[in-house]
């Protein structure tokens, strides 16, 4: 079985905004609502840990609010560096912050606490550098189980597992135990907030073939050997219960919790 500490992003540094960004629009209401529970004021500062190439941190800079990230792929923040040159990182693990207590009015945290499997030591160290009354934000990026997206990723993983290994990273996208974790560590609110329901026109042909081109993180995981293998099983499964052209409408949903301590 796999066993992989950390899932870093240097190879993915160069696809990494073509292949993650949000819609301008979709991108606009995400800062839209960070603002707004933020309580942004001309002394807050926040920390985003895990802030790759700036995707959500960097909205919220254009618009005046103060920021620094962490991150341990150089290459990602390299290229955060050459959008945003003024915006202080650190090439940093979240699970040992070189930051004093009590330092951030906020902390974020996208799409990053299932690629740590020191995830809770990472919020225990979010949790350390807040200020008393500080936001953790955790956000929430889920697909129904029905899109075709999903369907394909089960199989996978299926035909994964009948070969003893797994694409499985090493973090948490388990939100009761990151509430859990937090609870442990003392907030006092909890709020969940959603601001994007979407749909996105894929077919099963483009999907497969994003598969292949092991843009996502958990493709990397899985030997050369072993993915070909399961990925040929995998598109001879598809085409028999799907028709690959057919477009069809993936749902998902974008928001964040919020975690004040």
């Amino acid at each position: 079985m796999n066993q992989v500490q950390n899932v870093v992003f240097d190879r993915a540094a160069g696809y990494y905004d073509q292949t993650r960004s949000l819609p301008p629009h979709e991108a606009a209401q995400l800062a839209d609502a960070l603002w707004q529970v933020l309580g942004v004021t001309a002394a807050t500062h926040v920390l985003e840990i895990g802030i790759g190439t700036g995707r959500i941190a960097g909205p919220l800079v254009q618009r005046g609010l103060t920021m620094t990230g962490v991150d341990l792929s150089r290459s990602m923040l390299a290229v955060l560096r050459q959008k945003f040159p003024a915006l202080p990182v650190a090439l940093a693990d979240m699970t040992r912050l070189p930051f004093a207590p009590g330092t951030f009015d906020g902390i974020l945290a996208f799409h990053v606490l299932h690629l740590v499997s020191g995830w809770r030591d990472a919020l225990a160290e979010a949790v350390r550098v807040l200020r008393p009354g500080g936001k953790f934000i955790y956000s929430i990026h889920h697909r129904d189980p029905s899109a075709i997206n999903m369907q394909l990723r089960t199989q996978w993983r299926q035909l994964l597992a009948a070969q003893g290994t797994t694409a499985e990273r090493p973090g948490t996208r388990n939100d009761e135990q990151v509430d859990q974790v937090l609870r442990q560590l003392g907030y006092h609110d909890h709020t969940q907030v959603d601001v994007i329901r979407g749909q996105e026109p894929v077919t099963v042909r483009f999907v497969l073939a994003e598969m292949e081109k092991r843009i996502w993180s958990d493709t990397w995981l899985v030997a050369d050997d072993v993915f070909a293998t399961t990925m040929a099983s995998l598109r001879t499964w598809a085409s028999e219960h799907f028709d690959l052209d057919q477009v069809q409408q993936d749902e998902y949903h974008i928001g964040f919790h919020v975690y004040t301590f």
